[in-house]
């Protein structure tokens, strides 16, 4: 599986036919219909991942199983985002990707794990040391509370939202 992930990410600045006219990542907050706890999950253009994780420095690690995607993945997400759920600072992991020729979606499974949040806070910083005109959307899909979307980008990289 991360051969693929690899693959993708090694050689989409190759194959990419033309820049995409946007710098876009986009965070999803929503409650799993499984396990009723809130996630997350980080959609990011392939392009823009590859160059920010620059997996091309990490080939021989990889090829050699020193090192995954996965991993470089996520040190940049933790590097980059920070979340606080009722007011606590949670941790994430990667549980998984699922990635097209154009984008990459990451699904982080949060720690303290909880299935009712009153208080969102994040900052998102994700491809801001890449592009100016990079703007990073967070969405907010949970069962009963007010939906809504906070806008965050070099100017503003941190965002609240109360329910």
């Amino acid at each position: 599986m991360w051969y693929g992930i690899f693959f993708l990410l090694f050689s989409a600045s190759a194959f990419t036919p033309a820049p995409h006219p946007i710098h876009l990542s986009m965070t999803e907050v929503y409650q799993d219909k499984t396990t009723k706890k809130v996630s997350m999950s980080v959609t990011l253009f392939i392009d823009d991942l590859g160059t920010a994780v620059n997996f091309a420095n990490h080939a021989a690690e990889i090829q050699a199983g020193k090192l995954t995607t996965d991993d470089l993945i996520l040190r940049y997400l933790r590097e980059k985002m920070e979340v606080w759920l009722n007011d606590k600072k949670v941790t994430f992991s990667l549980a998984r990707t699922e990635n097209d020729f154009q984008s990459v979606t990451c699904y982080l499974d949060l720690k303290p794990a909880l299935t009712d949040i009153q208080k969102l806070q994040i900052k998102n910083r994700i491809m801001l040391e890449l592009y100016d005109d990079q703007r990073n959307m967070v969405q907010v899909k949970l069962p009963g509370k007010k939906e809504g979307a906070m806008m965050l980008d070099k100017k503003k990289m941190d965002g609240q939202a109360t329910f």
